[in-house]
């Protein structure tokens, strides 16, 4: 029986990819990290509205989002930001218990993600578990989230 030899990459993918990164990917790296910025930052903004907080906490959570995403993940090709759903259903969770209280919503919303990131850590291990979800129940579930905020934002119109 051999010993398993664990380093700091089996727990942070990241580390062990730069190992292998080449300089030449430097440029193109850059270019696409300005791209997604220059669409993520207002989608954040108007996200941290959305789910009722200060507009600039939908950045800091978008930016510690992606940089734990990154550290944890083994992959190099993927997109992470947020999401309407996740910013309606925020708001749905935390507005009534905040109390009209601003710093209690934020603190609301911190617990929230902290203990969802949490919860996610299992169904992350159990791969394929996302393969039990039909394609139409996904897409349902994804129009009805738009119907409503297009709905919410009549009275704003």
């Amino acid at each position: 029986m051999t010993a398993r030899r664990v380093t700091v990459a089996h727990g942070f993918p990241l580390l062990g990819q730069l190992r292998h990164y080449s300089a030449r990917r430097v440029g193109g790296d850059v270019v696409a990290g300005f791209s997604v910025a220059a669409t993520l930052v207002p989608q954040a903004l108007g996200y941290g509205q959305v789910a009722g907080l200060h507009p600039v906490a939908g950045l800091y959570t978008t930016v510690a989002a992606t940089v734990v995403f990154a550290l944890l993940t083994s992959t190099r090709l993927v997109a992470v930001g947020p999401s309407s759903t996740t910013a309606i259903m925020t708001y749905a969770a935390v507005s009534g218990r905040a109390d009209g209280d601003a710093h209690r919503a934020v603190a609301l919303t911190a617990c929230l993600a902290l203990l969802t990131g949490v919860l996610l850590l299992l169904p992350g291990r159990l791969r394929g578990l996302a393969t039990f979800m039909s394609g139409p129940v996904v897409l349902g579930y994804l129009a009805g989230t738009a119907v409503q905020i297009m709905a919410g934002q009549v009275p704003t119109l």
